[in-house]
């Protein structure tokens, strides 16, 4: 039998029950059942003109248990917003079940939660008036509710500076790596043997910063964010990387170029050309990623260098460069207890990035710990414990949250929090989670985000496969072409 997973018999009018109810049901880590006899709960869900009959039963030996009944009535209530009270009575309705596994987002199940009260802040509801409606209509917990609302203020005052449509930001993405990390779903492989691959997968590079920049240009955009990740930027040899470099240069040209961010987060991946070149086209700011700052993890994770090593690049980016730095680091890691976790806040502490990226271990679909979710998901009230100990952590460093995002399969429930100094908030991470301005993406797999004068947004990916990408350039980049124009146009 499938631990903690439902069967759901549904007889409704409303489209896509079976998604509602699966998002609802995944906050309390209950997944779809193959079968009714792999099932250990039964959701029953009926609908009348008026009313919505909700059961929920255990299956145990073979015999049902019921655990709940309901009637939700739908008198006087506009059908817009019939899903909303079914979720809310269904997170209520689990919540009696699995009391263990009680969540502080609520109903929330999205990415970007910080969205939602920024929608509501610009209907008008500010205060005490916003803290009862997330409390009421979305279940959030007090400390959740102050943390979206502090976000979503910090987020208001730095996008403020970019209202105009035209201020887009650019992304491009490098699918390579020296190795492949154990939690890692990014469509990324390891770098090719043969050289003339990289050099076929740069002259393609090559040609879509070209179509970009000509976009832009035509369209009177302008590039506020440039933002190089991956896979790992870094990973090229060095002359490779010097005429990645190059293709990048033009990009840079942008008159209101405020921020360029260059991803090494693979400190393996260095070397002392390769961060003179950073110098020489202009980055503001390094993203040099230890994930933790114990050897053993780094070695189960499949991540090729020391602690020590990267203490000693981290020291010579500070010494001898001006950019900001940000570090990533993830909780939940594979045997990390709170110890090691104090260990390595303690070292970040002593490093004091400039800002503090705190992933929380998402266990990814395509990632080789996904297999492995099951057994991590019973011990929430520790991540959520290692969590708050990054938040104390910040705070001693004067780092204040400013980007928040939340993911499928993440432990606890949790979120991704973004910390930063004073003016040292990552304006491409706030444009790319608030969807108020356009990213274009540039490189295999790449997403380009259009946010049209009226607010709709379309997206266009780049194809995954590198070969895909080089075949089908001329057409993806058409593609691409015509999306914008159309979305300038409404």
């Amino acid at each position: 039998m499938e631990k903690n997973s439902y069967i759901l018999r549904a007889h409704t009018q409303l489209n896509d029950i079976d998604k509602l109810v699966r998002d609802i049901a995944r906050i309390f880590f209950v997944q779809p059942a193959g079968s009714e006899q792999t099932a250990n709960l039964i959701i029953e869900l009926s609908q009348t003109d008026s009313s919505f009959s909700l059961q929920l039963a255990k299956l145990t030996s073979n015999k049902l248990l019921p655990v709940h009944q309901e009637l939700i009535t739908l008198a006087n209530l506009d059908k817009s917003r019939w899903r909303h009270k079914l979720k809310l009575q269904l997170f209520k309705a689990l919540a009696t079940i699995y009391q263990e596994r009680q969540d502080e987002w609520g109903i929330l199940s999205g990415v970007r939660p910080i969205k939602l009260v920024q929608m509501l802040m610009a209907k008008g509801l500010y205060g005490e008036e916003l803290r009862e409606h997330l409390e009421t209509e979305y279940l959030l917990s007090p400390a959740k509710i102050e943390l979206a609302i502090q976000i979503a203020n910090c987020e208001n005052a730095i996008l403020s500076k970019y209202q105009s449509k035209n201020n887009i930001a650019v992304y491009v993405g490098v699918p390579y790596c020296n190795s492949k990390c154990t939690y890692c779903s990014f469509p990324s492989g390891l770098l090719p043997e043969n050289a003339l691959d990289t050099e076929l997968f740069l002259q393609t590079i090559e040609q879509d910063v070209k179509d970009v920049i000509q976009l832009a240009n035509e369209c009177g955009l302008n590039i506020s964010s440039l933002y190089i990740g991956g896979g790992t930027p870094t990973s090229f040899s060095d002359t490779h990387f010097a005429d990645f470099i190059n293709i990048l240069r033009p990009l840079t040209n942008s008159l209101g170029l405020q921020e360029f961010t260059f991803e090494a987060g693979r400190v393996d991946s260095l070397t002392e050309h390769k961060l003179e070149l950073l110098q020489d086209i202009g980055i503001t700011r390094i993203s040099l990623n230890p994930q933790t700052f114990n050897d053993a993890t780094l070695q189960k994770v499949g991540r090729n260098h020391t602690v020590q090593e990267f203490e000693c690049w981290y020291e010579y980016v500070r010494t001898n460069f001006e950019w900001q730095i940000n570090m990533d680091i993830i909780l939940g890691l594979p045997s990390e207890t709170l110890v090691e976790v104090e260990y390595t806040l303690n070292k970040v502490a002593q490093l004091a990035p400039d800002s503090l990226t705190v992933h929380v271990l998402a266990f990814k679909k395509d990632s080789t710990l996904f297999s492995e979710y099951q057994a991590y998901y019973q011990d929430n009230a520790v991540v959520a414990q290692m969590l708050n100990m990054a938040k104390q952590t910040a705070a001693k460093m004067q780092l204040v949250p400013y980007y928040l995002y939340r993911q499928g399969y993440i432990l606890g429930n949790l979120e991704n929090i973004g910390y930063a100094k004073l003016d040292c908030s990552s304006l491409y991470n706030i444009m790319i989670m608030r969807e108020q301005h356009t990213i274009i993406g540039i490189g295999p797999s790449s997403k380009t985000k259009l946010v049209a004068a009226d607010n709709k947004i379309e997206t266009f990916f780049m194809p995954k496969n590198v070969h895909t990408y080089i075949e089908k350039q001329t057409d993806s980049f058409a593609k691409r072409k015509k999306m914008l124009l159309q979305s300038l146009e409404k």
